[in-house]
This record gives C-alpha cells, structure tokens and sequence, in this order.
C-alpha cells in the first residue's frame, strides 16, 4: 500500500478509506492536512490557518470535513478542490457510513447535511428534548 510519516497519528487526525481509488488523510503539521491517493501515489495537501484537532474521509474519499480548534467544522471537496465552512462551536462531526451525509452537532442543536455538495442546505434539529438531561451525539449508524 503504502507508508506516510507523521507526528500526529491519534486516530482522530488520521483518515484512511480503502475502495478502487483507495485514499488516506493526515496532519503534515498542525494547520496542513495532506490527502494521498494510495493507488496512484499522487497527494495533495489543504493549509487551514488554524490548529486542527480532527479530519475524516468520506467514504468515497470525495470529502473530507474537519475541525479546527477553535471548533468550527469545514468541508472540503477533493474533486474540485474547495472549502466551505459548516458549522460554528462543533462539538461532534462524522460522516454517516455508507454515504455522503454529514451529522454534526453545536450545542444542543443537531446538523444534517444530506447533500454536501450544497452546503447551505442543512437540516437543524433540537437535542434538548429534556430539560433535566443533557443531550449529546455519540455516534452514527445507517438504518
């Protein structure tokens, strides 16, 4: 497959997707993610003018969103090779498996991204179904 050389090797800050057009994800340092594609060997890589604390592929390797320090999330196409900025005080952020939908929550309000590609069309639903319990994403799963 293939080797990479980093420091930050946590398994938020490492991103690997395994298909035809097999790609992997990291930090090069605190503000650079490098994404390489693992078949062909070619690689490229996204500055960001913040610290990031987390990064994961889509798992088409399309997408790739990220987390900066101070907590705003971003996506980024790999095709096209554009940012745009999700979400504000992102506490949590994962892709749904199996597809290209992206749930993340600030907050007490939850964030539904069913089509990447347009961004600005988000699905916003509240977490704070109870007043007495503190409501928080733990992980996603595809029904």
């Amino acid at each position: 497959m293939g080797s990479i050389r980093t420091e930050y090797h946590t398994s938020h800050l490492i991103s690997l997707r395994l298909s035809e057009d097999s790609k992997i994800a990291y930090l090069l340092d605190k503000q650079t993610i490098s994404i390489r594609n693992l078949q062909t060997r070619t690689s490229f890589n996204i500055y960001h003018n913040v610290p990031l604390d987390f990064l994961e592929l889509s798992d088409k390797g399309h997408h790739i969103i990220f987390r900066d320090k101070k907590r705003n999330l971003y996506i980024f196409d790999n095709i096209i090779k554009r940012k745009a900025h999700l979400l504000n005080t992102c506490g949590y952020a994962q892709w749904v498996p199996s597809s290209d939908v992206v749930v993340a929550q600030s907050k007490t309000m939850m964030h539904v991204w069913y089509n990447v590609k347009e961004t600005e069309q988000v699905s916003i639903r509240s977490l704070d179904w109870m007043t007495t319990l503190k409501s928080f994403i733990l992980d996603t799963n595809k029904l």
